[in-house]
């Protein structure tokens, strides 16, 4: 009986002691417990950036220590590579947004052109697809130079007073927007001369850039001012973002004749980021009265005054 007891009491005191260590257990646990800060589903972790195919995007500052560059593919959300081959990837707006264009629309807006076009005569011009603006710059024709006032003097002595320049073709630009497909215009002024008196104006499309023709030289004759003969032609003007009147001519001084006088033509004026003037020295020099392309002036000069050039139009894009 007493070893029964013993066996007994031996069992009672090993299960207390295993529920005093099971309750310390639980009172541990529970006295560690911190409740959610909010219900389901508010609070969730958001997932950690991973090497798996869901779309991941970082709201945060992004800190790399190592930094290595794969090659650049471009895979649509949900889709599959689709790039074409020679498209090019540019900002597409103001927030760094970017994307595949195609390269004639990218040099469309690039400050550098992909193609120059010089029209030195009227025609038409066939906007390129891709392309939806373009730089246009035009000059207009140039004026003719003043014609020597000659006569017959005493002694038979021919008297020859100095003739002024005439006016250059005035320069005018613009960014015009186009459409890809479409035909356009293109006019470029004469240069006034002995057989064509007036010069001309230049012109893209519907008139949307305009560069005037310069004015011409009166011919030779005292008017008044001493020795000076002759009144010079003025510059053109235009239409456009940007206009440049052309240069005046210079007036023409002095006669010849008898000696020691001379006469001295005046110059042409010079185009804007174009052609010089002409310019005849004296009434026995070489002639070289004729306006320089686009847009030079006449020079005065003995006979017919010196040809304007004609205008230019330069298309970029």
């Amino acid at each position: 009986m007493k070893t029964t007891t013993s066996t007994f009491a031996k069992i009672g005191v090993a299960a207390g002691g295993l529920l005093v260590a099971a309750a310390l257990s639980v009172a541990a646990q529970t006295s560690g417990w911190t409740s959610a800060p909010s219900n389901p589903p508010s609070g969730n972790v958001a997932a950690p950036i991973n090497v798996g195919s869901s779309y991941q995007v970082k709201t945060g500052i992004l800190g790399l220590s190592n930094l290595q560059f794969l090659p650049l593919q471009y895979n649509p959300k949900g889709g599959t590579p689709n790039v074409p081959v020679g498209d090019v990837l540019t900002a597409v707006d103001n927030y760094g947004t970017v994307g595949w264009q195609t390269l004639s629309s990218v040099a469309s807006t690039s400050p550098i052109p992909n193609a120059i076009v010089v029209f030195d005569s009227s025609g038409t011009w066939t906007a390129p697809a891709g392309v939806t603006r373009i730089d246009v710059k035009a000059w207009g024709g140039g004026g003719m130079g003043g014609s020597e006032d000659c006569s017959m003097g005493t002694g038979g002595v021919t008297t020859c007073n100095a003739a002024s320049g005439g006016g250059a073709g005035g320069f005018a630009e613009s960014i015009v927007q186009v459409t890809p497909g479409t035909t356009y215009n293109v006019t470029v002024g004469a240069g006034a001369s002995a057989s064509n008196p007036t010069a001309g104006n230049s012109s893209f499309g519907a008139n949307t850039v305009v560069a005037n023709g310069g004015g011409n030289a009166l011919n030779g004759g005292n008017t008044g001012y001493n020795t000076i003969y002759g009144y010079p032609g003025s510059g053109g003007s235009g239409s456009g973002t940007l206009v440049m009147q052309g240069g005046i001519g210079s007036f023409g001084n002095g006669s010849s004749g008898s000696a020691p006088t001379i006469a001295f033509d005046g110059h042409g004026g010079t185009a804007p980021f174009g052609g010089r003037g002409g310019v005849h020295l004296n009434s026995n020099g070489a002639d070289i009265a004729d306006g320089q392309v686009p847009g030079g002036a006449g020079g005065g000069n003995r006979g017919n005054g010196g040809s304007g050039a004609h205008g230019r139009i330069v298309i970029e894009y």
